[in-house]
Parts: C-alpha cells; structure tokens; sequence
C-alpha cells in the first residue's frame, strides 16, 4: 500500500470512517457509520500533494467534520493588532516629572554660568549654592533613569 493511501487511511479513521473492504476494481471503500456514507477513493494515487488534499476535503465534506490543522487561525496575510503605545497615567506622570528635573536642571545651569561671568565673592558663594542644587537634581534624574551630566 503506498505511503499517500495510508496517510489517507490514517486522515480518514481520525474523521471517523471505517475501512469496509475493496470494491471489485481495486478502490478502497470507506463506510462513516454516523453519517451513513459510503466512499470509494483509488488505492494508488497519481499526484501526490492534490490527490491527497482533494479526498481528504472530500471525506471532510461528506462526514461533516474537520481534521484540526496546524496553523489553523494563524493568517499571515490579515493585518495583527498593533500595540498600544499610549501611555498609561503613571508614565505621563513620571514623563512629565522627568521634564520638570531637565528643566530645573538647565535653568540652573544657565544661571550657574552667569554667576561664574560675574567673578566676585557674592557670586562665588551664590555659585556653590547653585552647584548644591544641580547636584540635587542630578541624583533626582537618575533615580528616574535620566542622566544629566555634570556642570563642567
């Protein structure tokens, strides 16, 4: 017996047909008790892919059931739900605290600049103040995963 014919065989029996015997010209029968029908397929088959695919629909259609298929419900060719990258309240939160901190952090770089122009004594004092603070921030944005690099 070929190898299609017992693949077939082995599709059919899973669908629930019994083989009955052969028919006079060397065709199987293949009876399904609860439908109540009978199927005569060739014992050899020419092609191998389409013969197999076009009795095994075939058997499916008469029985009224279906073999399960491996990729069944897996289309390649639809078009997959995209991810949702809206962000929840908590990251617009953390997003917005995060700009807070690079916005802090450059307004006192700029006015660390201006007071390092100035060059007195006030300036200096006011400048280590200023340096305190941006430091303060700097460990803030890093606790938030954001690095803000040093005043130079």
């Amino acid at each position: 017996m070929n190898a299609l014919v017992r693949d077939i065989l082995g599709d059919a029996e899973r669908l629930g047909w019994q083989i009955v015997g052969y028919a006079g010209n060397g065709h199987l029968r293949l009876h399904h008790p609860d439908a109540g029908v009978t199927f005569v397929t060739g014992a050899t088959q020419s092609d191998s892919r389409r013969g197999r695919q076009n009795t095994v629909a075939e058997l499916e259609r008469l029985c009224g059931r279906k073999l399960p298929r491996q990729r069944s419900g897996h289309h390649p060719h639809h078009r997959q739900p995209s991810s949702d990258w809206h962000k929840t309240p908590i990251e617009r939160d953390y997003c917005a605290r995060v700009d807070e901190l690079v916005a802090e952090a450059g307004r006192l770089r700029a006015e660390f600049a201006g007071l390092a122009a100035a060059g007195d004594r006030d300036a200096a004092a006011d400048g280590r103040q200023v340096l305190r603070a941006y430091e303060a921030v700097r460990r803030q944005a890093a606790r938030l995963h954001r690095i803000i690099q040093p005043i130079d």
